[in-house]
């Protein structure tokens, strides 16, 4: 094996790579098409750069290298750790995730795979190549696409562009219990549902302060969080703020903590409690006074001696008519 002096896929530079030494008598295949599958060409906003591609017939070549770049700033990312050191790329810095809004170049670079030192196959100007069943004639070459290095080397440049859709501003809201109320002393929790992707949840704030993941129940649908009935009973009665937050924002409402109820009074009967509305029939009902019975005493001595009087004169009369006769 010795060495060849081409260009870097990655940054258009000049290096030095490994070159295979053909043995005399030894003829590799040339190989007319070259299957790659697996390789991933769509992104969303936040998502991580892989490296997946697979040759479809990995006992002839491999996939060498993949590399990801922002075409408009130069910055890249690739398979092999080789390319991704500082002293390599220079000023250009290593792509993290996909960004949206922005647009990404994919290439990929294939070598034969070896037997004893030689190389299983060679590629020509005429080979064609399949990228997730996608053919590329490597003949048509106008824009560049494709090039093959003394016939050990394809380096593929994808012709679709990766677009990455720009990130929705779409703020998460409560959608179900807003201005939730709780009332010390209740055995449930308080349940608010917020309409963020389940997975893009992040945290739960009350009042502005994270608190412990002990303290609620989330669950999918879209995102569900329930305060526990002990958490919410260390809280002062009056508003409080709850705030869950999301990737791609936080929803937020009012909840209010209510003091326990007062404890009515027992009556003296439970089982038959008094109505102080209904007259109780065990009762004589009285009429109403209508004077002062203090001096009862003195008025029955009065009649009394009116009586007696009365009498005295009906006697007195009668017996002064049978002494005139």
């Amino acid at each position: 094996m010795t060495t060849n002096i081409t260009s870097d896929p990655t940054r258009g530079a000049i290096i030095v790579l490994p070159s295979f030494t053909v043995e005399k008598g030894y003829e590799p295949q040339s190989i007319d098409t070259v299957k790659i599958k697996n390789v991933t060409l769509s992104y969303k906003d936040g998502d991580k750069f892989v490296f997946t591609a697979e040759s479809e017939e990995p006992d002839l070549y491999k996939v060498y290298l993949e590399t990801y770049r922002d075409k408009a700033t130069g910055d890249y990312l690739s398979s092999r750790d080789f390319f991704n050191n500082e002293e390599h790329r220079g000023e250009c810095n290593l792509l993290d995730a996909a960004v949206g809004g922005k647009t990404y170049s994919y290439s990929i670079w294939i070598k034969p795979v070896e037997k004893d030192g030689n190389p299983m196959v060679t590629f020509e100007n005429t080979t064609k190549i399949v990228i997730n069943g996608k053919t590329y004639n490597l003949a048509d070459n106008g824009n560049k696409q494709a090039a093959v290095h003394d016939q050990y080397d394809l380096m593929f440049y994808a012709a679709d562009d990766i677009v990455v859709p720009a990130k929705t501003s779409t703020q998460p809201s409560i959608i179900e219990g807003a201005n939730g109320e709780w009332t010390k002393g209740s055995a449930d929790g308080l349940k608010f549902k917020s309409n963020a992707a389940f997975a893009d949840f992040r945290k739960v704030l009350i009042d502005g302060a994270e608190i412990a993941a002990e303290n609620y129940e989330v669950k999918e649908g879209s995102t569900v969080v329930t305060l526990k009935d002990a958490y919410l009973a260390t809280l002062s009665v009056g508003k409080h703020t709850l705030s869950i937050v999301s990737a791609n924002g936080t929803a937020a409402t009012e909840f209010e903590i209510k003091a326990a109820s007062a404890t009515p009074t027992q009556p003296t009967n439970p089982s038959n409690p008094a109505d102080t509305n209904k007259p109780d029939s065990d009762k004589t009902t009285e009429s109403p006074k209508t004077g002062d019975n203090s001096n009862m005493a003195l008025w029955i001595a009065l009649l009394f001696a009116s009586c007696s009087g009365l009498v005295a004169v009906t006697v007195y009369g009668r017996k002064k008519k049978v002494n005139n006769r």
